[in-house]
């Protein structure tokens, strides 16, 4: 069945992509994380506003793994199986990152993940939603967006067990979120918009066809117009007809008066008409 609509949700995760290459938003992740860790350390990888836009970004692609579809009709699955012998060879680049990249493939591949969670990203998911909630995971941003950008002690705010576990969780989320992306998402918004291009261009084949069946009717029309009266005789036979009917003559009249500026409007859009 041909899909038409993408979930929002989905949206999410492929916007946090368009801004942030995979080895990127991994390499900023470490820093942003050890920023906040080291005591009097602040976060020097880029600027503060480069940090908050990162933390913002961050908490759009939480939220739309929070918002997944329960719906199986509107899931986009990015599971693949391990009964396939190619699926371990780094050169299947369709399975973990795209064609034309900037960085080397091997970049791409996620090096946070389980066997298994690299076969069915979905189990990252499940595990981040159980960890905590998505009011908890926002507050945690914001905690660690303070740590990195003051020089304030983060065990005040974490201790070592759960920093390390929220960094690690959020390495997986990342890994696991562009590999739906790059199996899922982008198919899917290819196909979309393959099958919206098909139907614009099934709409304008249908105009085409309407406009030139349009125009052979005028020419027709035109060209018997020219050929069977001289434009005097024929509106001169209107006048006559319209003159019988004198209690209607003011809207026979108006009828005509529209007809004859109708008719030369179209000898002049048609004048290679004989």
């Amino acid at each position: 069945m041909a899909r038409n609509y993408i979930h929002p949700a989905y949206n999410a995760i492929s916007d946090f992509f368009f801004f942030n290459a995979l080895p990127e938003a991994v390499s900023y992740m470490t820093s942003f994380v050890k920023a906040a860790q080291k005591p009097g350390h602040i976060f020097k990888t880029g600027t503060a506003s480069d940090l908050v836009l990162f933390t913002h970004q961050l908490e759009l692609l939480i939220e739309g793994i929070y918002n997944l579809p329960s719906d199986p009709e509107l899931q986009l699955n990015a599971t693949i199986e391990d009964n396939d012998p190619d699926t371990w060879w780094l050169t299947n680049y369709l399975l973990y990152c795209r064609w034309n990249i900037n960085n080397g493939a091997w970049d791409y591949f996620p090096r946070n993940l389980s066997k298994k969670e690299f076969l069915q990203p979905a189990k990252v998911f499940h595990k981040f939603k159980k960890y905590k909630s998505l009011a908890e995971w926002k507050k945690i941003i914001n905690n660690l967006l303070y740590d990195a950008l003051s020089d304030s002690e983060y065990k005040d705010t974490f201790s070592n067990n759960d920093l390390l576990s929220i960094y690690i969780l959020l390495l997986k989320l990342i890994e696991a979120a562009h590999l739906q992306n790059i199996r899922a998402i982008r198919k899917a918004d290819n196909a979309l918009n393959v099958q919206m291009h098909d139907s614009e261009l099934q709409k304008r084949t249908i105009q085409y066809k309407n406009t030139v069946a349009t125009q052979t009717a005028v020419q027709d029309f035109l060209l018997l117009y020219r050929k069977v009266f001289a434009k005097e005789d024929f509106w001169q036979l209107l006048n006559n007809a319209s003159s019988t009917h004198t209690e209607n003559y003011t809207d026979y009249r108006k009828l005509f008066d529209q007809l004859k500026l109708l008719l030369d409007a179209l000898e002049l859009q048609y004048p290679q008409v004989k």
